[in-house]
């Protein structure tokens, strides 16, 4: 038998982000005539969004990416256990942080590449781990079979490469090795070192 089974706090996100998601929540309605209900299955319908929306820079595009950046956390902090918010004013520095294990990645970041399909340097949309632990996610990822180009920064997708991840790393108790709660201060000295990728 493992470990106990770890249960995360339930840490109530931010008023700001919940503000957002919901506004993205209205806007995918309006938009296609279904509700999405902060569950996994209704990425879809906000990456379709995101494409009808046709939107790749300027005012508009500022306003969108909270909102589905947002939303998008929100799905993976409801769905996935061990997620908490660091939400700053300034969203070029939003994580979405685990614990008991080490990742972050930046909801808004993921947002940003959906809706230009293209990376967004310095915006950490990308999964963040420690060094230990990427040889081992990545031949994980590469098992799981190639993308096709146009998917790739959907926010599908993302999710479900983030389920992947987050599975063997919370796996890891049943190798026998102990948890590791990271507080905020570790995600903020590790994320302003750049030591991970």
């Amino acid at each position: 038998m493992g470990g106990p089974e770890y249960a995360a706090p339930v840490i109530v996100p931010p008023e700001n982000i919940l503000e957002l998601a919901d506004a993205c929540a209205v806007a995918v309605e309006n938009a296609v005539g279904a509700a999405p209900d902060f569950t996994q299955d209704t990425l879809p319908l906000v990456d379709h969004w995101i494409t009808m929306s046709e939107v790749k820079g300027g005012a508009l595009l500022d306003l969108l990416v909270p909102m589905a950046g947002a939303y998008f956390g929100e799905v993976c902090r409801r769905e996935l256990s061990g997620f908490r918010w660091h939400a700053p004013t300034d969203m070029h520095a939003w994580r979405l942080e685990l614990s008991p294990r080490f990742l972050y990645f930046n909801p808004a970041g993921a947002a940003l590449e959906a809706f230009t399909r293209d990376d967004a340097a310095g915006w950490h949309g990308h999964i963040h781990t420690l060094p230990e632990d990427q040889a081992g996610l990545t031949a994980l990822l590469e098992r799981a079979g190639a993308v096709r180009a146009e998917d790739y920064h959907r926010l599908a997708l993302r999710y479900e490469v983030l389920e992947l991840v987050h599975a063997a790393l919370l796996g890891m108790r049943l190798d026998g090795i102990a948890d590791s709660y990271y507080g905020p201060d570790v995600y903020d000295t590790v994320a302003a070192s750049g030591e991970t990728k």
